[in-house]
């Protein structure tokens, strides 16, 4: 937090734009794309993604208590999983692949250059 709060006011004392760009787990996106296609999901998918998503609200909660912008990248994220298919790894590991990182820059971009 401490890191963050530095970071932000760093940024805004010499006019420089700064944004939190929170990024979801690979799960995450996963479970949330499962469940919008109407999946049955095991319950312990369910309470991971649960407490993954009670995290971010803390997240996004702090984040607007200190004034600090944010992103969401999820959105981004699973628009991309549902248009052009795989965005990560056949494998375990968390980290997109080139279209997931573009759906990370399609959010930060939103985020700097088309405030909502």
């Amino acid at each position: 937090e401490t890191l963050v709060k530095k970071m932000a006011t760093r940024a805004k004392a010499k006019g420089t734009n700064f944004v939190v760009l929170v990024i979801p787990s690979k799960e995450f996106v996963f479970h949330q794309y499962l469940a919008d296609s109407g999946n049955r999901l095991p319950d312990v998918y369910n309470k991971m993604a649960e407490a993954e998503q009670r995290l971010r609200k803390q997240v996004f909660n702090w984040l607007e208590s200190e004034s600090i912008p944010y992103a969401d990248a999820a959105p981004e994220v699973l628009n991309a999983l549902k248009e052009k298919g795989s965005i990560y790894p056949a494998d375990n590991d968390g980290h997109p692949l080139g279209r997931g990182y573009q759906a990370y820059a399609d959010a930060a971009y939103k985020a700097f250059f088309k405030p909502q």
